[in-house]
């Protein structure tokens, strides 16, 4: 009571007073008016109050200490009365598409308080997550699903899909932010995650079995009415997935985070462009765009967390996965002047002719053992 005593003009009752319940007259409206100055002195509480969800959710880590700090601080006034209106549509989003921002010290706790050890834990198990998928997608191969692929790679071509593999996964990763806490614990949170990854290879190289699914981009010429429907099934569909991503974007994103968001994605793109130009009068002109190539583009997109980009994110790095198991790793540009059968075959018959003399050279394939051949002049 020695701050109330401090007021001018604040009578506070004697002790003999007070133990004689006698209180002088109106002191009764000069506790409301203690509890009312009180009220308005109160220092603000140790633990700061977090801001709204969609604020929150858009903070990016290393600024959340100082969203805290800021409300704690207004937290007093805002409670007199001032009430904040009704967050913006754009902001409504952010709720189901941007991850739940964590106390600082939590993500951290579990790796010695350090970010460095946290994200390369992350990077690890995300790369480890598409190896298990290159091993599933090899043991489908040696089920004979699909019956077209490399059967038996030798170590050197083991390995180069495993590197191209670990590159391609990392940049996928990256973008994805499957090397955030927050992300990471979102998509170990769901488990119809890895089920759809596991599934979504398992029914590709069984359906590459089908015959009208026998045909790629190369043989054009020779697609049936089935085929034309499920690429433009799946070309529909990869269009309103990219556009929904987009728009997620924009109802969640800063304008520099959208252009961000949509130039780095760009930029990739641009890149394969540049170099088809400068290619095109080349030897290495040869062009054939895998779907493994299609997949990890597709998922390039998948940075959100929300059933639908989880969902596109799993099946998009299935197909990466699946295609790199099952053919071996491919460039999109080739040497057109070497000569390359599409499927693996027992068989061939070749008939080489050319307006000046030539030679040829026939290596092993993947078996390492040189066929047999016979050549006549």
């Amino acid at each position: 009571m020695a701050g109330i005593a401090e007021r001018p003009g604040v009578d506070v009752p004697s002790l003999e007073e007070a133990e004689s319940g006698q209180m002088p007259a109106g002191h009764d409206s000069r506790l409301q008016q203690d509890a009312d100055y009180l009220g308005r002195h109160k220092k603000p509480p140790r633990t700061p109050v977090q801001p709204p969800w969609w604020q929150r959710r858009s903070a990016p880590m290393a600024s959340y200490e100082r969203v805290l700090r800021s409300n704690s601080n207004t937290s007093v006034s805002s409670s007199s009365g001032s009430e904040e209106g009704p967050p913006s549509k754009r902001s409504k989003w952010r709720h189901y598409l941007l991850p739940r921002m964590h106390d600082p010290k939590r993500p951290l706790a579990h790796f010695g308080g350090s970010e460095y050890t946290e994200r390369m834990v992350f990077a690890g198990a995300w790369l480890l997550f598409l190896l298990a998928g290159y091993l599933l997608a090899r043991l489908c191969c040696h089920l004979g699903l699909p019956s077209d692929g490399t059967d038996q790679p030798v170590v050197f071509d083991a390995l180069t899909d495993i590197t191209n593999l670990l590159q391609y996964g990392f940049i996928l990763g990256w973008f994805v932010g499957a090397f955030c806490f927050d992300r990471f614990m979102w998509l170990c949170s769901r488990i119809w995650f890895p089920a759809l990854y596991v599934i979504t290879i398992v029914v590709y190289s069984a359906a590459s079995n089908l015959r009208f699914f026998r045909h790629s981009l190369v043989d054009i010429d020779t697609w049936g009415a089935p085929m034309y429907i499920l690429v433009s099934c799946a070309a529909t569909l990869a269009v309103a997935v990219v556009a929904w991503h987009l728009w997620a974007a924009w109802f969640t994103k800063t304008r520099l985070e959208l252009a961000l968001y949509f130039v780095s994605r760009a930029v990739i793109f641009v890149y394969f462009g540049i170099c088809a130009g400068l290619l095109q009068h080349s030897r290495y002109n040869k062009r054939h765009v895998h779907h493994l190539y299609i997949g990890w583009a597709i998922a390039l997109f998948a940075e959100f967390d929300h059933c639908i980009s989880g969902a596109v994110l799993a099946i998009g790095s299935a197909m990466f996965v699946q295609g790199i198991g099952a053919y071996s790793f491919a460039p999109i540009f080739s040497d057109s002047a070497c000569f390359r059968t599409t499927t693996a075959t027992s068989a061939l018959r070749c008939d080489f002719q050319a307006a000046s003399n030539f030679t040829i050279s026939v290596c092993p394939g993947a078996h390492g053992a040189m066929p047999e051949y016979t050549c006549f002049s």
